[in-house]
């Protein structure tokens, strides 16, 4: 498998409390959380966003932004439900 790396994080436990008392519950097997912990931060900070319901804003108009593509691509005509229009001639 992959090389595997230590990663230290400090947290300011004033602006930090509810995430260190969130690790304390889980203790030695805090390591995903404290990963969890350090990636949110960073988020936040590089982001200037509130939270994960920003987070969760940002895939959902990403989601419409590509699905909106999707429908705007043209097909060529008689695929779709396009029809092929062609004109009589009246005699």
């Amino acid at each position: 498998m992959g090389d595997r790396k230590r990663i230290e994080v400090t947290f300011d436990t004033e602006k930090h409390a509810d995430i260190l008392a969130e690790m304390e519950k889980f203790g030695n097997s805090a390591g995903f959380l404290k990963f969890a912990a350090a990636h949110y931060i960073n988020m936040i900070r590089s982001n200037k966003s509130s939270g994960i319901s920003n987070v969760r804003d940002l895939y959902k108009k990403q989601d419409n932004e590509e699905s909106e593509s999707k429908g705007r691509r043209r097909l060529p005509p008689g695929v779709g439900g396009q029809g092929k229009f062609s004109r009589l001639s009246e005699d």
